[in-house]
Parts: C-alpha cells; sequence; structure tokens
C-alpha cells in the first residue's frame, strides 16, 4: 500500500450556512463532527476567517483558489450548505444566490476546473483529495462534477461523494455515516484503505447518494492517535478507539497524548506519583461550584499529563476501556474526579484572546461573541452568556 499519501491530512471546509434568499442551516455543528472523527488521523483544519453570511460568489471562489493551489497533502475538501438541481443542471448555493439557485451558484464544472488544477500545482504528486458535497441534491452534482472531471481527463486520485440523493439535505448524515465506518468497520485498524472506505460509506449513506472513487486503490487514511494496546482482544481495541473517539478534538489530540506520558509508539498509561496534587485538585473540584484553581510549575514537570490523567478518568466511557484494556488501573476513592466533571477542555497554544472566547462559547454552545468589538466587550458578552446558561461550567485549559 502507498503510505506516501498519508503524510499529512488537513480538512478544507466550504460550510455556508447563513443565506440571503434560502433557510439558514447549522453547518458548525455538522462540521465539528467531521473534525472530531479525523482528528484521530492528525487532520488538521484549515479555517477560512470569511464571516458565514459574507460567503458570495466572490469569496467561495477565492476559498476554492486557494484549496487548488495548496497540493501539498491529502485533502478533505467538505461543502455544506444548500444546493440545486434539475434533470440536467446542478449548482451549489453562496450566501447570495437566489432561490432557486439554478445557475447562479457554484457549478460542477466550476469545482471541476479547481480539481484539475489543484492535481496540476506544485506540490506532493502522490496526495489525494476527498470532495465531499453534503447539500440539497447533491447526489446530481457529484454525477455532473465527475462527467467534468472525465472531460478533463480526471484528475489522479480523488474521492467524490455526494451525501443526500434527490431530496433535501440532512445534516449529520455524513458525519454518522464517517462515524459509523471510523469506529465499528475499521476501529481496530491503523491504516484504512481509502476504496474500502469509499464502500463502506456508499452502503451508510441515503439511498440514491453518490460515492465515486476514482484511483485511490492503493491510498490510505492512517492514524496519528495513539496506538491500540498489544495482545488484546478486537473487541477491547473497537471500543478503546470508540472511546478516544468521543473525545472533543482539543482532549483528543492534546490532553490524551500527554496523560499517555509515554514517547511515540509507547503504550504508558499508568500515571506513577502526583498523589497529593490529583487528590488536591478532585477535592477543590468537589468543594466548589465557583472559581479558579490554577497548576504551576517549571516547563516540562508534567503539568499537562496531570491534568490530562485527571481528564481521561473524568471520561467514564474512555476509563472503563483503558481498565479492560490493562492500560491503567483505578484511582483511590479520593483522587478519582466526578464523572464528566469537565465541561470542556481547551489546548491554549496558538490561541489569541479573541480565539480562546469564541472557543469557549462555541464548546458550551453560547452564541458566537460580537465580532468587531474590543476585546474586553467579548469577555463581557461571555460572562454574561454564561451567567444566563442556568447550569456551571467547568472549563480546563493547558498549554
Amino acid at each position: 500500500m502507498d503510505d506516501s499519501g498519508t503524510r499529512g491530512l488537513e480538512l478544507f471546509p466550504i460550510a455556508i450556512g447563513k443565506y440571503q434568499h434560502h433557510e439558514d442551516l447549522d453547518v458548525e455543528a455538522e462540521l465539528g463532527a467531521v473534525y472530531g472523527l479525523l482528528a484521530g488521523f492528525g487532520a488538521a483544519s484549515v479555517d477560512w476567517d470569511v464571516p458565514m453570511g459574507e460567503r458570495d460568489l466572490t469569496t467561495v471562489l477565492d476559498r476554492l483558489n486557494s484549496w487548488a493551489e495548496r497540493a501539498t497533502c491529502a485533502s478533505i475538501l467538505y461543502w455544506v450548505g444548500h444546493g440545486w438541481s434539475n434533470q440536467s443542471h446542478a449548482t451549489l448555493a453562496h450566501s447570495a444566490s437566489p432561490d432557486p439557485v439554478e445557475l447562479e451558484g457554484i457549478t460542477p464544472e466550476l469545482m471541476a476546473y479547481r480539481i484539475t488544477a489543484r492535481e496540476h500545482a506544485d506540490g506532493d504528486p502522490k496526495a489525494w483529495a476527498m470532495v465531499v458535497i453534503d447539500a440539497c441534491r447533491s447526489a446530481r452534482f457529484v454525477e455532473l462534477l465527475n462527467r467534468a472531471l472525465d472531460d478533463r481527463r480526471g484528475p489522479r486520485r480523488v474521492l467524490l461523494v455526494g451525501v443526500s440523493g434527490t431530496g433535501s439535505t440532512t445534516l449529520g448524515q455524513f458525519s454518522h455515516a464517517l462515524g459509523r465506518a471510523l469506529r465499528d468497520t475499521f476501529g481496530a485498524e491503523d491504516q484504512i484503505n481509502l476504496w474500502q472506505l469509499a464502500r463502506e460509506l456508499k452502503l451508510r449513506l441515503p439511498e440514491h447518494s453518490q460515492v465515486i472513487p476514482k484511483n485511490i486503490a492503493d491510498v490510505a487514511l492512517a492514524r496519528r492517535d495513539l496506538p491500540m494496546p498489544v495482545g488484546n482482544s478486537l473487541d477491547v481495541a473497537i471500543r478503546l478507539r470508540h472511546a478516544m473517539s468521543q473525545l472533543p478534538a482539543d482532549e483528543q489530540r492534546h490532553f490524551l497524548p500527554k496523560a499517555q506520558g509515554g514517547e511515540l509508539g509507547e503504550l504508558a498509561w499508568y500515571f506513577e506519583g502526583r498523589a497529593g496534587q490529583r487528590r488536591e485538585i478532585v477535592t477543590w473540584l468537589r468543594s466548589h461550584d465557583r472559581g479558579m484553581l490554577v497548576v504551576t510549575g517549571r516547563a516540562g514537570a508534567g503539568k499537562s499529563a496531570l491534568l490530562g490523567n485527571l481528564i481521561i478518568h473524568a471520561r467514564p466511557i474512555l476509563r472503563r476501556a483503558l481498565i479492560d484494556a490493562g492500560l491503567t488501573s483505578r484511582p483511590a476513592a479520593d483522587e478519582q474526579p466526578p464523572d464528566d466533571v469537565f465541561t470542556t477542555a481547551i489546548h491554549l497554544t496558538g490561541l489569541t484572546t479573541a480565539d480562546l472566547v469564541t472557543r469557549i462559547a462555541a464548546n458550551l454552545g453560547l452564541p458566537s461573541p460580537p465580532v468587531d468589538v474590543p476585546i474586553s466587550a467579548k469577555i463581557q458578552t461571555l460572562i454574561d452568556d454564561l451567567q444566563g446558561r442556568g447550569e456551571p461550567a467547568t472549563v480546563v485549559v493547558g498549554t
């Protein structure tokens, strides 16, 4: 199997949730679900800084051009939003498209041009692409896209996915199908052949969806999360993969590896020492419903490992899976944090204060703070929304 296509992976979303002439869609939730599933494969999300309501034809074409120019790694282009089709045509709606869209949107020919341009851009010649269209009547769009690619003699390695058939898209169908495939079918495998993944998606997506593989039989998704224990049953390995995949992205990619505590390729989940610090933190968590606890120490002292250990033992499904796999033991009662005590965990590295405020709001299901206001106003908005949330939230952050 060609592993060169797995040296890097990006999720490149084109998510359009606000429209001038169409019903708005909660595309961020579905995008977050897809990213959470791909985090274990080392996927880096390429953010789009254009506000949701301003993603018109010009900005969408700029976004597609940006994707076409960066053929440096494997890429999953995920379009989620509204679409339109009839017997002969299909288009994807941008934020200013009319209703019905008809030809005033992104056509299969425009998309094919960008896919072909990416194939010929300077970069890794063995990089592959997966293009997912999660929009109304997207099966027809993908049929026409496939035809347009063939007219251009097609790209070398691409998987085309049209999530919906002849009707409206239902957000959540793609993430559900992808999650079932990655967890249930391939949960114990470190590499997933893309052609086999295509077959599983076709089985799990709605009737009349389109899944078209083109020259991808020799490439694979490679896991970048923690290795599975040797000597355990397939059932235990699948349960452990499933438990890990339920964690939010920051917990998967930062706190979980820190909790593991070993070098790459090792399994060293038995967290030695620090009983006093764990006991002190657990006592504080049980006795406080407000306030801040700061864990200090020099660089490399193991602060993130300590926090990561507390997080995994606060997640009942993961804790039980690790214990059953023989990778850890149950802590003493006074060192066991309450189940799901942490509402969210955030990795601070690379975040500005504004980023952090927005991330906390998003993770807690609160409205996004206003964009064009001072940071003090953003913080006050978050505080007001937290106070009106109606239930406490415990946020753990680490670098």
